[in-house]
C-alpha cells in the first residue's frame, strides 16, 4: 500500500464505508458529516503539498460539523435536523421567503452552540441579449 493514498479521499470514503459494516457506533453517526470530516482532511494535505503549508493538526473532537441534506427545516423557533431531535433556536434574522436550508454547520465555542445555515433560492437567470457588432 503507498502511503499517499492512506491519506486519498477516495480510499479514506471505501475504507470508512467497509467500517461502518462492522462498526455500529460509525452506522449510527451522519454519514454526510464523516464525508465532510474525510473531505477537509484531503484538502488538508493537499494544500500541505501544494502550498507549502505545515502537516495538519489534529482537531478536537465535535468542534464543528456541517450537516448537507435537503430535510433541514425550521419549524417558529426549532430547527430539525435529520437523525437529532428537534434543537431550540435563538434566530439572529428570519429566513426569506423561497429560500430553502440546503446545509447546517454546527459549532461549539465556549459560549454555546451556534448553527450557521446555508440557504438557496432556485432563480432562473436569463441570458443576456446580444448586443454590438458580431465578431468573426
Amino acid at each position: 500500500m503507498n502511503h499517499l493514498n492512506i491519506r486519498a479521499y477516495h480510499f479514506q470514503s471505501t475504507e470508512l464505508t467497509k467500517a461502518k459494516k462492522t462498526n455500529p457506533l460509525l452506522k449510527s453517526g451522519n454519514a454526510q458529516a464523516m464525508q465532510q470530516t474525510l473531505r477537509k482532511l484531503d484538502r488538508a494535505f493537499n494544500d500541505m503539498k501544494s502550498k507549502g503549508m505545515g502537516f495538519p493538526r489534529y482537531k478536537k473532537k465535535m468542534k464543528s460539523f456541517n450537516l448537507i441534506s435537503n430535510k433541514i427545516e425550521l419549524n417558529g423557533s426549532y430547527l430539525k435536523i435529520p437523525l437529532l431531535k428537534n434543537i431550540k433556536l435563538k434566530k439572529s434574522r428570519d429566513i426569506p421567503d423561497g429560500f430553502k436550508i440546503k446545509q447546517a454547520q454546527i459549532i461549539k465555542k465556549a459560549s454555546g452552540y451556534y448553527v450557521n445555515l446555508m440557504i438557496e433560492l432556485d432563480v432562473d437567470v436569463p441570458l443576456p441579449s446580444p448586443h454590438g457588432h458580431a465578431l468573426g
